[in-house]
């Protein structure tokens, strides 16, 4: 066993929902690079990304409260 399970392996369908707003502190995994390695990030990262990807990140800003 190498502890790793395939990515079909999981579902996230039956899971219950948070019931509560997201937050840049929710953590989200994510696979470093597509090489395998799985890390964990905050979604603040994710604001980061579309902020320095939109060609307007102050209505992202404003959007995201």
């Amino acid at each position: 066993d190498t502890g790793t399970l395939p990515l079909a392996a999981i579902d996230i369908d039956g899971g219950t929902d948070i019931g509560a707003a997201l937050a840049t502190t929710d953590l989200i995994v994510v696979d470093d690079g597509a090489g395998g390695t799985n890390r964990k990030s905050t979604l603040a990262r994710m604001v980061t990304l579309m902020a320095a990807n939109l060609d307007d990140p102050t209505a992202l800003a404003i959007a995201l409260g």
